[in-house]
């Protein structure tokens, strides 16, 4: 049976009992360049490029302050690019917790091939933090988080903090009786399970190199993380869509084709999407066909962490969600 989802009136900014967490435990100051054809070994000139504050993060938390105040931002901050990272949680008034540590906020290089489409980012590590300084975060998060709470998990951690870190945040926002949603990949996946987790969003390159399994249907492997602690999985596939998987129900989200300008931050708006749709306690498949409209109306734009209502509703109205059984996908 094909759903085709459309929902008046869902924006509000307003205040709701319950809190949305947003961990940015290694931020980053983002610098794009767009290059009309890049190759490596060559120079380049006149492209003066453009800085932001940065980390999956600050894109959620960019999102989502347009929908829903307050928000409660978490990061270790360092030198001048730290205090960059506060002006701009500040600008968006979330109450946030800064740790200071020293070194420097790390900074990432964005270069963005305009004729192929394709974009090559550079990586620093970012600042070490201690285990006295992490051991601050938990205690502070153990006092915070409250029950019914979401807390939204992303990206790397900084030199220093355990592989675990992760897991042990939700184990705590679990005792507190909070819904965690973790978007992370790699080892520092497998580090993070088996745990509880409401949601986990890989893409589809994550959950294939997760499970080293290039040729299982999605909902195979969705399954398998679910029996590490995931009660729900969605798999982002891109232009493509999602996959969802849940306790009792599969669900293949495909999305109208777009004017794409940049794809950075669309998984950060999807899940800033889906976590906006939980906090107003929306049925699922009105959260899930909201989530990739976010992430959609993201890539329309070159700024990272900027969707429009507008453009959101227009998307939802073509999105296409359809329940699936156990076929391939």
């Amino acid at each position: 049976m094909l759903h085709i989802i459309f929902l008046q009136n869902i924006f509000f900014l307003g205040y709701n009992p319950d809190m949305i967490h947003i961990l940015c435990l290694n931020p980053t100051i983002d610098r794009m360049y767009y290059i009309d054809s890049f190759l490596p070994g060559f120079q380049y000139h006149g492209n003066q490029g453009e800085s932001y504050p940065g980390g999956k993060g600050m894109n959620i938390l960019r999102v989502l302050s347009e929908f829903v105040s307050p928000l409660s931002f978490y990061a270790f901050t360092a030198g001048g690019n730290g205090e960059i990272i506060k002006r701009e949680a500040e600008r968006l008034k979330a109450l946030s917790v800064f740790i200071e540590v020293q070194g420097e906020t790390r900074t990432t290089i964005n270069i963005m091939d305009k004729k192929m489409g394709r974009e090559t980012e550079i990586k620093e590590k970012g600042p070490f933090v201690s285990q006295d300084e992490a051991l601050y975060l938990y205690s502070i998060l153990e006092e915070r988080i409250k029950e019914n709470d979401i807390v939204m998990l992303s990206g790397s951690l900084p030199e220093g903090m355990d592989k675990d870190a992760y897991l042990k945040i939700s184990r705590i926002a679990d005792k507190k009786g909070a819904s965690v949603l973790l978007d992370t990949g790699g080892s520092l996946l497998k580090s993070s399970l088996p745990g509880k987790y409401y949601l986990i969003k890989p893409n589809e390159n994550e959950i294939r190199e997760f499970f080293d399994d290039y040729s299982s249907p999605l909902s195979l492997l969705s399954r398998k993380l679910q029996e590490k602690g995931a009660e729900n999985v969605r798999v982002t596939r891109g232009g493509e869509g999602a996959y969802f998987v849940g306790r009792e129900r599969e669900y293949e989200i495909r999305v109208p084709k777009i004017n794409v300008v940049s794809t950075i931050g669309s998984g950060d708006s999807t899940l800033a999407g889906f976590a906006y749709g939980l906090y107003c306690s929306l049925p699922l498949i009105d959260t899930l066909s909201l989530a990739l409209s976010f992430g959609s109306s993201n890539a329309l734009h070159r700024e990272v962490g900027r969707v429009e209502k507008e453009e959101i509703e227009e998307i939802r109205r073509k999105i296409e969600i359809k329940e699936a059984g156990t076929h391939a996908f």
